[in-house]
């Protein structure tokens, strides 16, 4: 094999390596665009009574460690509502909940927010 073929053999190479990077940088920019999108899309909602008329709302926030299995801050919705018979309960990851878990994930700390409406 003569030098030139050599040096040409490699510099294919070279560029099919930085295509593979390329690609694995768009993928990850892809994926963290979905998540960052998606990440508000989960609610649940649970309805006491008849439920809410959304009148009065309480906002708060729980907060866990271990991704979720050990609570470090309860949210107790009976005492949210004030002794209300009719109220609808929120549990939400909002976007705000999301920011909050960036910096907090080495920690497997997440937040959840709590809306409570009479």
């Amino acid at each position: 094999m003569k030098i030139w073929q050599l040096s040409y053999f490699f510099a294919q190479e070279i560029f099919f390596f930085g295509q593979i990077k390329k690609m694995k940088k768009n993928s990850f920019a892809m994926i963290f665009t979905t998540v960052l999108l998606l990440s508000s899309c989960m609610t649940l909602t649970h309805t006491v009574g008849n439920g809410g008329t959304g009148q009065y709302k309480v906002h708060k926030r729980a907060v866990y460690a271990a991704f979720g299995l050990i609570p470090l801050k309860k949210v107790d919705s009976r005492q949210m509502a004030n002794g209300a018979v009719n109220y609808t309960i929120q549990s939400k990851f909002t976007l705000m909940d999301f920011l909050i878990a960036i910096p907090a994930l080495p920690f497997t700390v997440h937040t959840q927010t709590v809306i409570v409406s009479e």
